[in-house]
C-alpha cells in the first residue's frame, strides 16, 4: 500500500520531504530541522508496482478532504532523480477504483522542479461523480448528487503555464447548489442557472458531452480555474443553443 497525501498548500507531502531532506523527529507530528550537510539525492532508474498493489490518495487542499484508493493493474515510474530538479520522469499507470471504474495516466512529469511540469494523457471511465463534490463545490458551488463521468484529457504544464484539453461525457448528472456566491457568479456568466444550462446540453440519453480547454498562468494570483471552466461551459452552451434553435 502506497500513500500519497496532498497537503493544504497543494504540495505532495512525500515529495516535499524528499525536497527538503527532512525526516520525522521523535515528537509526533513534527519534522526535524534541515541539516547543514549537503542534501541527500535520490536516483532511481525504475519503480514498478506489482499487479494488485494499492495506492491510497488523500487531498487536504479541498473541503471536505478527498480520499480514494486505487487498485493497480500496471504502474511504472522511470528516471527519478532528486539531484536534477529539471529532470523528467516517465509514468505509466493503469488502475481501477472498483469493478466498473478505471483510470489510466501516461506521459512525463518533473516531480522535483520548483514549478511543476507535466506532459500527460489521462483517461477515466465510469467514475462516480458524488465523491468529487469536494472539488466542484469550490470551483462552481455545486455538489454532485448523482452521475458518472468518462474523460479523455491531455495536460501540459510548462514554466507555470497550463494548456489542457478535456473531452467529457457525463451520464445522468444531478446537482445541488451549496455556495450561493459561486452559483450566482456562474449564473451571471452563463446568463442562466446551471440547472437550465445542463438541460440544454443533455442529449436524448440524458448524457452531456463537453470539450473543456483549460489554459492560463498558474503562477499569477488572479488565475482562477473556476473562471476558465465557466467560460468553457458558456461556449459549449452557446453552441448547444445554436444547434437547438437550428433544429427547431
Amino acid at each position: 500500500l502506497i500513500d500519497i497525501d496532498r497537503q493544504q498548500d497543494g504540495r505532495i507531502k512525500q515529495l516535499a520531504l524528499l525536497k527538503n531532506n527532512t525526516s520525522p523527529s521523535s515528537e509526533a507530528g513534527k519534522l526535524a530541522p534541515q541539516s547543514d550537510k549537503p542534501a541527500t539525492t535520490i536516483s532511481i532508474d525504475t519503480i514498478e508496482l506489482a499487479q494488485g498493489s494499492k495506492i491510497r490518495f488523500s487531498d487536504a487542499s479541498v473541503k471536505p478532504d478527498f480520499k480514494t484508493e486505487l487498485a493497480i493493474n500496471k504502474a511504472v515510474i522511470k528516471q527519478l532523480n532528486s539531484g536534477n530538479k529539471e529532470s523528467w520522469s516517465d509514468i505509466d499507470i493503469q488502475a481501477s477504483i472498483d469493478q466498473y471504474s478505471s483510470i489510466a495516466i501516461a506521459g512525463t512529469v518533473k516531480p522535483f522542479s520548483k514549478e511543476l511540469g507535466t506532459d500527460l494523457k489521462a483517461t477515466m471511465k465510469n467514475i462516480a461523480l458524488p465523491p468529487l463534490s469536494s472539488y466542484t463545490a469550490s470551483i462552481i458551488g455545486y455538489d454532485m448528487v448523482s452521475g458518472h463521468l468518462d474523460t479523455g484529457s491531455t495536460i501540459k504544464i510548462t514554466n507555470g503555464k497550463i494548456d489542457a484539453s478535456n473531452k467529457l461525457q457525463i451520464n445522468n448528472l444531478e446537482i445541488k447548489s451549496i455556495n450561493d456566491q459561486r452559483t450566482d457568479q456562474l449564473k451571471s456568466e452563463l446568463n442562466m442557472p446551471l440547472e437550465s444550462a445542463l438541460s440544454l446540453l443533455r442529449d436524448k440519453n440524458n448524457d452531456i458531452k463537453l470539450n473543456l480547454p483549460v489554459s492560463g498562468d498558474l503562477s499569477k494570483p488572479d488565475f482562477d480555474i473556476s473562471g476558465v471552466i465557466n467560460k468553457a461551459l458558456g461556449t459549449a452552451l452557446k453552441q448547444s443553443s445554436l444547434t437547438y434553435l437550428t433544429l427547431a
